[in-house]
């Protein structure tokens, strides 16, 4: 159970920046969970033996980190960043200086889900470049209970996966 105000995602965001800042994704399954359990935003929104939630998120950072973690020319910048019309989870820059960023759904998306994503994205799309600039590249939709169908929606209409994010990304 998180507490009010926080929601599983948000948490999961600002965890999932917290471990890629400090080199997570190379410690052992074992020590991330040790990191997990000490960390104080998942101390202060866990009540109590809510074991549930801790392991959701464990799975969570261990799917992003199979899956989606970046190579090391893309570094984090900005973290659940509101925009006018939409919320960027996680915001990345490459070191040529394109941008781009994430939007993680932890839950499965279901087929009114997937219509709230679509409209989710496309606020997304328009509003990013209005906080970036010409960098902006597009985003990456990250379904972490289904890496899969994950995908990258570029600010030019096209889209590609979600998993090889160093290969074709230019700024507009």
């Amino acid at each position: 159970m998180t507490t009010p105000g926080r929601t599983f995602g948000t948490v999961l965001h600002r965890v999932l920046a917290d471990l890629l800042k400090a080199g997570g994704t190379e410690w052992s399954p074992e020590q991330r969970l040790r990191w997990l359990a000490l960390h104080p935003l998942v101390r202060a929104c866990i009540v109590g033996p809510e074991v549930k939630t801790r392991n959701q998120l464990a799975i969570a950072l261990s799917v992003y980190r199979y899956h989606f973690v970046l190579s090391e020319r893309w570094h984090l910048v900005d973290v659940d960043v509101r925009t006018a019309h939409a919320e960027l989870d996680l915001v990345w820059c490459r070191d040529d200086g394109v941008i781009m960023a994430d939007e993680i759904k932890s839950g499965a998306m279901t087929g009114s889900g997937m219509r709230r994503l679509e409209e989710q994205l496309a606020r997304q799309l328009i509003d990013g470049p209005k906080v970036y600039g010409g960098p902006f590249c597009g985003v990456r939709a990250v379904l972490l209970q289904a890496p899969g169908d994950s995908r990258f929606f570029a600010i030019d209409g096209s889209i590609g996966s979600a998993n090889t994010m160093d290969s074709g990304v230019e700024a507009t």
